[in-house]
């Protein structure tokens, strides 16, 4: 298995795709500051976001601002002539983020417009904003929808349990991603602990006796994934950086 990987150093790339429910009188307003980076705490602290790159983040959907994004949502909600009064813990929207990992070679604009229309036709409900964030560790796209059938909302129901989630990720891999050439995402396995630990020796082992391997995109951006999730101690480790405190980040909405 570890072979394979070094082999073959054009490996197709797997593209990510998360929902989140929106619930909440406030959360649509918020969920949209944080895409639009009105969030001032956001813009000057560091953490996942470099407020350096933030100009080079694209609305692609929407208005260019939360406060607009919000008139807006109202008016859909208002002309939807609901028929029933909107509950408290009502999903009031529906927010999908597209990832795609450092290094692809793909036309963003058009692999995130992609996904709108994806969006569009397998949810069949409004595209409220979409917002493609370049200022994070991977380029991401942020949709806001309004989960509105037959005035009716049902978020809950267009969200779905596993199953449904299962069949929607196939759907988008059958749909979108054959037509970009990308991997079929894995299955989730929870492998035993004695297991994962044997295949990360193998592969430290075959990666410190080969240099052309280090050098290759895709095994260095599996890495980067892999050490970014806790890289303090390995940075303290080989004299890269003083480890320092952790800065809470503000919380942000499905990613």
């Amino acid at each position: 298995m570890v072979e394979s990987i070094i082999n073959h150093p054009h490996k197709s790339i797997a593209p990510v795709l998360c929902l989140a429910r929106l619930k909440g009188p406030t959360k649509i307003k918020m969920a949209s500051m944080h895409n639009l980076r009105e969030i001032p705490a956001e813009r000057t602290k560091i953490g996942k976001i470099d407020p350096m790159r933030t100009r080079e983040n694209q609305i692609l959907v929407g208005h260019d601002t939360s406060s607009e994004v919000k008139l807006e949502y109202d008016a859909v909600i208002k002309s939807a002539n609901l028929l029933r009064k909107i509950r408290r813990d009502a999903v009031l929207g529906i927010e999908a983020v597209f990832s795609l990992p450092n290094g692809h070679k793909l036309n963003e604009e058009e692999f995130f417009n992609s996904c709108i229309e994806w969006c569009r036709k397998y949810f069949g409900i409004y595209v409220l904003s979409a917002i493609v964030h370049r200022d994070e560790a991977c380029p991401h796209c942020h949709i806001i929808l309004i989960p509105l059938v037959n005035s009716s909302l049902q978020g809950s129901k267009l969200y779905g349990n596993r199953t449904k989630m299962r069949a929607m990720h196939e759907h988008f891999y059958e749909n979108v991603g054959v037509f970009f050439g990308l991997t079929k995402p894995r299955p989730t396995v929870r492998y035993p602990s004695e297991y994962r630990m044997k295949i990360a020796t193998e592969i430290v082992g075959l990666l410190s006796v080969n240099e052309e391997s280090m050098r290759d995109s895709a095994v260095q951006n599996e890495l980067v994934q892999l050490v970014s999730r806790d890289p303090m101690d390995l940075a303290e480790i080989i004299g890269i950086v003083t480890p320092r405190p952790v800065i809470k980040d503000y919380k942000t909405y499905a990613l």
